[in-house]
């Protein structure tokens, strides 16, 4: 394979200086503009192919790192997405139902639990406790 000519090369390393350049800058931008860093945002700012970013080691352990330290809460949903106050005081109602018919089941079990544990004692012909 021949050897490409000097004029290609210098033009390459000058393509990648630049994009490395762009993608530091972009990642600056949106440090600065307090935005979660991702690999998708950081390669929409720099303008350059998220693959770019995968296939540079150095550039991609810094996108990480940055990016479990920008995880912070998920955005709130649009409003279109979110339940409105009627839905949730419908759930809110069901839920307590739910909570009401539990206590009184468990109400129950335990007047039963009673029960069956002076049944017990009786039958034995002494008090006896649980272990």
């Amino acid at each position: 394979m021949a050897a490409q000519p000097p004029a290609l090369s210098a033009w390459q390393a000058s393509q990648r200086r630049s994009k490395r350049a762009q993608v530091i800058d972009a990642i600056k931008r949106l440090d600065k503009r307090g935005a979660r860093i991702t690999f998708a945002a950081v390669a929409e700012e720099a303008g350059v192919d998220r693959s770019w970013l995968y296939s540079h080691d150095d550039l991609a352990a810094q996108i990480k790192r940055l990016r479990d330290e920008t995880g912070g809460p998920l955005e709130p949903r649009p409003q279109r997405e979110r339940a409105s106050e009627a839905s949730l005081r419908v759930r809110l109602a069901a839920a307590q139902q739910v909570n009401d018919d539990l206590r009184a089941e468990l109400k129950q079990v335990r007047g039963d639990n009673r029960a069956l544990h002076d049944e017990i004692s009786r039958l034995r012909g002494d008090r006896w406790e649980n272990v």
